[in-house]
C-alpha cells in the first residue's frame, strides 16, 4: 500500500522529513516492479497481491535466516573440531600468503578453497536449514507405495535424506573429507545431498548462498581465534524449533584477533 500511494503521488518525491529517504519512481525497486506487473492486464505472467506477499516472505525466510543458520552450524561444528578449524585456516593461509603476498581472503578465492567447501557441505548435510521440502502433486501419482491424490501436498524429509546410512558412511559423524572424494562429490548434485532441495524446484539461490556461507566462514577463521563462551567446553548441538533449523541456544564465542590490525588498516585505506 505504501509503495502504491507514493507511486501515485508523483514520478519523483521526497518524504516530509528533509533528512528522510527519497523515492524516485523513475528508478523503481523490486516491489514497484511487481506491483506494476500485477496491474498490467497484458502481462505474460499474472501476479496477484498474495503472490507478491508470498514472494517477499520467501526472500526473508528462505534467503536470510537459512543462510545465517547455516553459518552458525558450520562455525559450531568446526569449534567442536579444532583439527578441522586449523586445517581450514592453513588452507586459507597457503592461498593468501603465497608469492610474498599477505592479504585477507576474498570471495574469488572460494573456488580454490576445496577443504573449506567440503566443511560447509558437510555442515549443510548434517544440519540442513530447511528440514522438509513440500511439493503439491499436479496429478494423482504413486510414491513409495502410497497413492497420492491430485492437489495433495507431500513433504520430503530432507533431514533424513542427508543422513541416510544407505548413501552416507557414518552419517551422524562430521567428516568433511567425504566431500573430497569424487564419488561423493556427485552426491552433492544428486539425491544424496538435498540441503538445497532438488529438481526443477530446488533453491534458485543455492550457488549464491553457498558462496556467502563459505566467504563468511573463511573470513572468521582467518581473522579470529574463536573460543566457546559461557564456560562451555564445546558447543551443544541441539536443534531448536522453528521454521528453519537453528541451534536451540545462541552460539556464544569469544573472538581473539588473529590478523594484525595494521593489515586491516592497509586494506581499508586502499578502498
Amino acid at each position: 500500500m505504501e509503495h502504491e500511494e507514493r507511486s501515485a503521488s508523483s514520478a519523483a518525491y521526497r518524504s516530509d522529513d528533509d533528512d528522510g529517504p527519497s523515492f524516485d519512481c523513475t528508478n523503481p525497486d523490486l516491489m514497484d516492479i511487481l506491483l506494476r506487473v500485477s496491474k498490467d492486464p497484458e502481462a505474460d505472467i499474472k501476479v496477484t497481491r498474495k503472490n507478491i506477499k508470498a514472494f517477499f516472505l520467501d526472500i526473508f525466510i528462505a534467503g536470510t535466516s537459512t543462510t545465517a543458520d547455516a553459518m552458525v552450524w558450520t562455525m559450531a561444528e568446526i569449534l567442536n573440531h579444532p583439527a578441522i578449524f586449523k586445517r581450514v585456516r592453513q588452507e586459507i593461509h597457503d592461498l593468501t600468503n603465497g608469492s610474498g603476498n599477505n592479504r585477507l581472503v576474498e570471495e574469488t578465492d572460494i573456488p580454490n578453497l576445496h577443504y573449506l567447501q567440503a566443511v560447509v557441505k558437510e555442515a549443510l548435510r548434517l544440519h540442513p536449514p530447511v528440514m522438509a521440502a513440500p511439493r503439491v502433486c499436479r496429478e494423482a501419482c504413486r510414491v513409495g507405495g502410497f497413492d497420492i491424490p491430485k492437489g495433495v501436498a507431500v513433504a520430503l524429509n530432507v533431514y533424513s535424506i542427508t543422513r541416510d546410512p544407505d548413501v552416507w558412511e557414518n552419517p551422524d559423524e562430521f567428516s568433511p573429507e567425504r566431500f573430497l572424494q569424487g564419488k561423493v562429490e556427485k552426491g552433492f548434485q544428486a539425491n544424496g545431498f538435498a540441503a538445497f532441495g532438488g529438481g526443477r524446484r530446488m533453491c534458485p539461490g543455492s550457488n549464491l548462498a553457498f558462496t556467502v556461507i563459505c566467504y563468511a566462514v573463511a573470513a572468521m577463521v582467518q581473522c579470529f581465534d574463536l573460543k566457546v563462551g559461557n564456560g562451555e567446553d564445546g558447543v551443544r548441538m541441539e536443534a531448536g524449533l522453528g521454521m528453519t533449523m537453528s541451534l536451540a541456544k545462541p552460539l556464544v564465542c569469544l573472538p581473539l584477533l588473529q590478523v594484525c590490525l595494521d593489515q586491516f588498516q592497509m586494506e581499508a585505506s586502499s578502498l
